[in-house]
């Protein structure tokens, strides 16, 4: 059983799954994680977020701006036009993306307090 405030990771890994199906994301990225930790004012991550201004509503409204961004550097404006409230929901499993993996492995090591390169530490 986790202490109060701490996520199981199988939670927040299984939250950020459903962030990506609705996202229509092929992959659970960073991104859905970020989403799943937000969604969960109560934990001490998900506080510390939404204490920086950081909450779902917020990080979807980064993540759509990003998304403009890069189009725009492809010479693709969304002048005129709005990005879709609902994107195409994906069924099966998906899988953990390089971000997502990433994140996970750093959160890991700086909950044990080790590092790379300083085993035991």
């Amino acid at each position: 059983m986790t202490s109060p405030g701490v996520l199981d990771i199988r939670e927040v890994v299984t939250a950020a799954r459903d962030e990506a199906r609705a996202m229509g994301s092929s992959r659970i990225e960073a991104e859905h994680l970020l989403l799943a930790l937000a969604a969960r004012p109560r934990s001490s991550a998900g506080q510390v977020l939404n204490d920086a201004g950081l909450d779902p509503a917020a990080i979807r409204g980064a993540l759509d701006l990003e998304f403009a961004h890069s189009l725009g550097t492809m010479g693709v404006s969304l002048h005129g036009f709005a990005l879709p409230d609902a994107r195409l929901s994906v069924l099966g499993a998906l899988p953990l993306s390089r971000s997502a993996k990433l994140a996970l492995q750093r959160a890991i090591q700086a909950r044990t307090g080790r590092s790379r390169g300083r085993p035991g530490a």
